[in-house]
């Protein structure tokens, strides 16, 4: 049995079928009635109106510059110290300058020491990121807002379906953004939404959303082409190791999309553009989120096993108390003695492949411009300390119980850190 971590686990046979019938029908790619149907899906769901567009990363620089609109002397956003490119990518194209903030060692919360000291006259938003669907003290995080005069940016990308005291992520700050890439909960290989309280602000936003140019079609067909192969291959990746070669094949012929972008990992911003979110894979998402309860419960039952069952010492930095949180994925810190690239390895040996994507260092993935963010070191001593010990386990629709409690045994072995 093979356990893959993240990327695509949560494409279904009906998303993959769609995939190939855009392949095999290339019609309608760009403009459709699916993107018509998703946006509503997604707007009863949430209870509020949303646009799509093709990532998230677009979504929050559309925000941003609505926001500059309104507040056009203030030039600085808040944003955890604990977190991914894209969102420092948003930040700058906007023409804005991030500010990062340290998080607590208990469910990668915001410190709120580190927001009091750097909050300024010159802060324009908050950005809350609900790290791997942990959701943060909304009821303090408003009213720092409402007595700063910020507004308050959801960022949704981890946590579509998490609640806060009943009410729904991304229906409580003053803006929202979702993601729907290959590793959220939902997915369409590529894929974002917004929303908003002032209905006037997304108003215009959906405006200049609608003038803003589709992906070339070669790349819009790569993303479909990538989901038929990753739903048919990694089935087969680690029993026969032909599903990794073939998918490895494929990487290296440019036949997938890249996930970041080389202009996104060495932040030229300048070079990095927003797109309008394509027909076809609005196809991919259709019934998405009609079926995110069962998604989630899913989740939430493969999260209760870790937590009941893993050595205490994994989970000491986790707080299940709360209900409705969205479990994206499962994380666990080890001790930082253990040195993560070698326990990867043995346990690939064990056909089990772990999330290392937020590990190693605090802006995330590895391969970046690390200078280029802005980011001065030790200025989030507890963010970068967390994200090098940090692995995330699989909680996606593709990891049974039985697979679960293979993962359990194999990290409670002491043999596995010698």
């Amino acid at each position: 049995m093979s356990i893959l971590s993240q990327f695509d686990q949560n494409i279904d046979a009906k998303a993959c079928f769609a995939a190939v019938r855009n392949l095999l029908f290339p019609f309608n790619l760009k403009r459709g009635s699916a993107t018509t149907n998703a946006e509503l899906e997604l707007t009863e769901f949430l209870g509020q109106p949303a646009v799509l567009v093709d990532s998230g990363r677009t979504a929050l620089y559309l925000i941003l510059e609505q926001l500059k609109k309104q507040n056009p002397n203030k030039t600085e956003v808040l944003v955890s110290g604990y977190t991914c490119v894209v969102v420092v990518n948003s930040i700058l194209k906007a023409g804005l300058k991030p500010v990062y903030l340290d998080i607590t060692s208990i469910n990668f919360k915001l410190d709120p020491e580190s927001l009091h000291s750097r909050v300024s006259a010159n802060t324009l938003a908050l950005i809350v990121q609900n790290t791997f669907g942990f959701v943060d003290d909304y009821d303090f995080l408003q009213s720092f807002c409402q007595q700063h005069d910020l507004s308050l940016i959801e960022d949704a990308a981890h946590s579509i379906g998490a609640k806060y005291k009943e009410q729904k992520i991304g229906t409580l700050g003053d803006f929202a953004f979702f993601s729907f890439g290959s590793n959220k909960i939902i997915t369409s290989s590529r894929g974002g939404a917004l929303t908003a309280k002032d209905q006037k602000a997304l108003l215009e936003i959906r405006e200049l959303v609608l003038r803003l140019p589709f992906q070339p079609i070669s790349q819009i067909l790569k993303h479909n082409f990538k989901t038929v192969c990753f739903y048919l291959f990694t089935k087969i990746y680690y029993e026969l190791k032909l599903g990794k070669a073939i998918l490895a094949v494929f990487s290296k012929l440019g036949l997938f999309p890249k996930i970041i972008t080389d202009q996104e990992k060495s932040l030229t911003v300048e070079e990095i553009e927003c797109y309008q979110y394509p027909n076809s894979l609005a196809r991919l998402l259709l019934g998405q989120i009609k079926s995110l309860p069962e998604n989630l419960a899913h989740r939430e039952k493969i999260a209760n096993i870790y937590a009941h069952n893993l050595n205490i010492d994994l989970i000491s930095n986790l707080d299940f108390s709360a209900p409705n949180q969205a479990f994206l994925s499962f994380p666990i810190s080890f001790d930082s003695s253990v040195d993560l690239k070698n326990l990867y390895a043995k346990l690939e040996s064990f056909n089990l492949q772990l999330g290392l994507e937020w590990s190693f260092q605090n802006i995330v993935p590895q391969n970046i411009d690390f200078q280029m963010t802005k980011y001065e070191l030790l200025s989030c001593s507890n963010a970068e300390r967390i994200a090098k010990i940090t692995v995330c386990l699989p909680t996606h629709s593709k990891i049974t119980e039985a697979a679960a409690h293979k993962i359990i045994k194999l990290l409670n072995n002491e043999q596995l850190y010698r």
